[in-house]
């Protein structure tokens, strides 16, 4: 898992057991820092307010922003919450399982073009048998079209999950 995801999937398990009323960023952070120590470096800083404000969007966490200073307090079951993590983690997996099926047919389609570079040379070795190795080609190169289609896809799907 990725720092990113260990530190929200963290959080989000943190918060799941724990609810305040009327707290600064401040002192949710420092909540949570307490029990996951590991977090507490200035670089984690933004991507545990990111995460804050994310679960705000989504309703788990209420904003007073009548006063200079944001007040947040939990709005959420602890089961909702773990229920967004478990559905934000299957989004994670899913993400990764399509770059590896991208990646697989990127090597596939290399496999293929060499393939056909291959019959095109025994097209020219073998003039004998220039009909047979034609079929051979035109189904290879249908393939081709058939993974490059797949690729465009994968890559659709790719940019729509990262969006979310």
């Amino acid at each position: 898992m990725y720092v990113n995801q260990s530190l929200k999937s963290c959080l989000v398990k943190f918060l799941a057991t724990t609810s305040f009323k009327a707290k600064e960023f401040k002192d949710i952070r420092k909540m949570f820092i307490d029990v996951y120590p590991e977090f507490k470096a200035k670089k984690f800083y933004q991507k545990i307010y990111q995460t804050v404000r994310e679960l705000q969007e989504c309703g788990f966490i209420s904003v007073d922003n009548s006063t200079c200073t944001y007040k947040y307090t939990s709005v959420y079951r602890s089961s909702d919450l773990l229920d967004y993590l478990a559905n934000e983690t299957s989004s994670s997996s899913l993400h990764e399982q399509l770059y590896q099926d991208y990646t697989r047919l990127e090597e596939e389609v290399d496999k293929v073009k060499l393939e056909i570079e291959i019959l095109a040379k025994y097209m020219r070795l073998y003039p004998i048998i220039v009909d047979k190795i034609s079929c051979c080609v035109l189904d290879t190169q249908m393939y081709l079209k058939s993974l490059q289609s797949e690729i465009i896809v994968l890559n659709k799907l790719i940019a729509c999950i990262s969006k979310n």
